[in-house]
């Protein structure tokens, strides 16, 4: 099973338990704040990777799909 598949439940249930965060601190974050669709456009998600690849593909992916937060 593929980890998108997850993200619906994952981020269901870490709404469920912090009764909807308004900003996320993701460290080592990989590709993850490209699911910040299912926590919500409002919130402002800030992460960091060491990858510089990742950072600067997920920079461009912030502005297109207007996400707030900080890469």
């Amino acid at each position: 099973m593929k980890r998108k598949e997850h993200y619906e439940t994952v981020y269901s249930k870490l709404i469920e338990l912090t009764c909807k965060p308004k900003t996320v601190l993701d460290l080592a974050c990989g590709l993850n704040p490209l699911a910040q669709k299912y926590l919500g456009n409002k919130l402002e998600y800030n992460a960091s990777d060491i990858s510089e690849k990742d950072v600067k593909f997920l920079k461009e992916a912030y502005e297109i799909l207007g996400f707030k937060g900080d890469i």
